[in-house]
């Protein structure tokens, strides 16, 4: 399904409109004018547009919950391994499950840019655009449930011949059944006017009985009546003895049959399914596998470091022999003696140098 693109432009009478003013204007409109503007000129659209829109928006999301579940053994994250196969209203919860305003927009944009090329390629007439274009203009960014929303707009999206919620009749029975909890299954009764009884009334109760008698051929004419004269207890007993799964407290699979049984898109063509339809898978799913995370670059090696042995160097202890001078120190009483001697000395000079006997000597 093609689609408007958001950057580019529209001419509608003869006027050029950026794409993205269109639906920015226009994902602000209140879901009753919406509703109201598809009414007035008659035209539906296949359920397949707005649950591919949906599939798309939540992807990421989806697959994201599932990987960090992985390893949790919980309800959610068997629920959504049925993601793929989701019905329409089960995709719109898992909308408002997640709460966000952008992803909110992100759809309601997705979702819009779709409605205006289909709107185009059905040959709605410029002057039903530009009103509409005109009409959008007039409201200012507003806060509306998303799941209300999608809720309101339910009768602008038709179904398949023979399909429900998006959904064939066994898609329909095996994906809530195994998806969807109780009361999701009686809400999407309400959206198709299907108000789920929470008991069974006892001619209710007694037509599941005949019902499943008859499909096996084990209804002989006369049990008939003697079934529906039974009390509710002793009705239950009997359908226990007699191996039909049968209560005044609908399960989960008694619901979605009463749905299909009571629905206009679906009860011209209901038959009671085979018992062993609640029991199988849509298909046999792996078990989800983690994404491959990237392989980490390898840590470069750190370079070889080569040790050279450096040649042992013996430091030589040079010995330094260190003179001292010794000045010998003497006593004062020996010095008082050098004293003396060196006076002695000096006379006897004197005298050698005076006497004849040493000149005497010298001349012989």
């Amino acid at each position: 399904m093609s689609k408007l693109n958001y950057h580019g432009k529209i001419v509608v009478l003869k006027r050029d409109y950026p794409v993205s003013e269109i639906i920015d204007s226009i994902i602000n409109m209140p879901c009753h004018e919406v509703r109201g503007f598809f009414q007035k000129i008659g035209l539906t659209v296949p359920k397949a547009l707005r649950m591919k829109v949906l599939k798309e928006v939540l992807q990421e999301p989806v697959e994201k919950t599932i990987e960090e579940r992985l390893n949790l053994a919980d309800e959610l994250g068997y629920r959504l391994s049925y993601f793929d196969r989701f019905s329409e209203y089960q995709l719109e919860n898992l909308l408002k499950f997640y709460n966000s305003v952008s992803l909110n927009r992100k759809y309601l944009t997705e979702l819009w840019l779709h409605l205006f090329m289909y709107m185009m390629e059905h040959k709605v007439s410029e002057k039903e655009i530009d009103l509409l274009i005109q009409d959008a203009k007039k409201h200012s960014e507003i806060t509306e449930d998303i799941l209300a929303y999608n809720f309101e707009l339910r009768k602008v999206f038709h179904d398949e011949k023979d399909h429900i919620d998006g959904l064939s009749a066994d898609d329909f029975r095996v994906v809530l059944y195994h998806a969807s909890t109780i009361n999701e299954i009686r809400d999407i009764g309400k959206k198709y006017d299907v108000n789920v009884p929470r008991r069974l009334k006892k001619e209710q109760l007694a037509d599941i009985i005949v019902a499943e008698l008859q499909e096996r051929g084990e209804l002989p004419a006369e049990e008939e009546a003697k079934i529906r004269g039974l009390s509710i207890v002793l009705m239950q007993r009997y359908a226990k003895d007699h191996n039909v799964k049968a209560s005044i407290e609908l399960k989960k699979e008694e619901v979605i049959e009463y749905i299909l049984a009571n629905a206009e898109e679906t009860k011209a063509s209901y038959n009671v399914p085979d018992a062993s339809i609640y029991v199988k898978e849509v298909e046999e799913r792996p078990k989800p596998q983690p994404k491959p995370q990237p392989a980490p670059a390898p840590k470069p090696e750190p370079a070889p470091v080569e040790v050279k042995e450096e040649p042992k160097v013996v430091e030589k202890v040079k010995v330094v022999e260190e003179k001292v001078d010794v000045v010998k120190k003497h006593s004062p009483e020996y010095e008082e003696v050098l004293k003396e001697l060196a006076l002695l000395r000096e006379e006897l000079m004197d005298h050698l140098a005076k006497c004849n006997c040493t000149k005497n000597k010298k001349e012989a």
